[in-house]
């Protein structure tokens, strides 16, 4: 999994965060890897994952809270916090 540290404007599709998978984190759209991309808000996600047909895209929304995001200190942490919160993620590709 991969986090994009820095907060996106979720009206971008795909495209747009194909775009910055590529440019900005300077990694592969094609591997086999889930892109996750958060608000400045800290309450909405977006996941890229790409399967074998083509991009998918997840969005989701915390009703309740905001989504722990790592600083530059803090990454370990975060990730495992993270992982947690977007559970759906997992349930996605183990269902």
């Amino acid at each position: 999994m991969s986090l994009h540290r820095e907060f996106v404007d979720l009206r971008m599709a795909i495209n747009g965060l194909v775009v910055i998978i590529e440019s900005q984190m300077e990694l592969s759209p094609y591997q086999e890897a889930i892109f996750v991309f958060c608000s400045k808000t800290k309450d909405k996600l977006k996941v890229i994952h790409r399967d074998k047909t083509g991009f998918v895209m997840w969005c989701k929304r915390s009703e309740q809270s905001k989504y722990a995001w790592p600083g530059t200190h803090d990454h370990k942490v975060v990730i495992s916090k993270i992982m947690q919160q977007i559970s759906f993620v997992s349930c996605v590709f183990v269902c």
